[in-house]
């Protein structure tokens, strides 16, 4: 099968499905975050000359593409990020706070012949946020390889988090609460895993536990 796969992001589990779909079809990838005229035509021929669309992430900059697919009659497979569905003022995030950004969002799925949501809290705001039925909303949860498999870890008392770090993340992923609890816990060692876009002492307005580590 030929596919048309538009993405806007190099987050590993977006580049894990276009493998997994490379090793079975004949797959274009094309990354999306652009404001290109020359490369919106580019993606046009991509569409035309494929049989499915997939977007990894219903945003704004999948519009185009979106609606080449309709124009020329492809089916279209969306798969739904958090940020898109998401409305949390309090944290300044999500597309669904914002009018315009919500109604393209909306469009691009009530467009799609399947809407793939990776969790069931994902699947539960697309529909309360979105407005997008239930029973149009299919759940796939994210595949990772068993990397462990066979090998003989020695498990110690840890406490693992992972994400980047930034002002974003700061709130949404807990990286505070984190960095708070293991202050609570001075006996047990605490490992954050990502990449670190912050200075995190500044943020927090003090030293961090000597019980925590960022690695990266």
């Amino acid at each position: 099968m030929r596919i048309f796969f538009g993405q806007n992001s190099d987050a590993s589990f977006v580049q894990r499905d276009l493998k997994i779909l490379e090793s079975q079809h004949q797959v274009l990838s094309r990354n999306l975050r652009h404001f290109n005229p020359c490369r919106w035509i580019g993606d046009v021929f991509g569409v035309l000359g494929s049989q499915v669309v997939v977007l990894w992430f219903a945003s704004l900059r999948s519009l185009p593409v979106l609606l080449a697919a309709v124009a020329f009659g492809k089916k279209i497979v969306t798969v739904v990020g958090g940020y898109e569905a998401a409305n949390m003022p309090k944290l300044d995030y999500g597309q669904a706070r914002f009018t315009i950004k919500r109604a393209v969002t909306r469009l691009i799925l009530l467009s799609s012949d399947l809407i793939l949501a990776v969790s069931r809290s994902s699947l539960d705001e697309i529909h309360q946020n979105l407005g997008i039925p239930r029973d149009r909303i299919t759940l796939l949860y994210h595949g990772f390889e068993d990397i462990a498999a066979g090998a003989n870890f020695h498990k110690e008392q840890l406490i693992v988090n992972i994400g980047n770090v930034n002002k974003v993340t700061w709130l949404k992923k807990g990286i505070k609460d984190f960095i708070e609890v293991a202050e609570l816990m001075p006996a047990v060692r605490f490992v954050h895993v990502g990449a670190v876009k912050l200075d995190l002492e500044k943020q927090l307005g003090r030293k961090l536990p000597p019980n925590l580590e960022f690695i990266g």
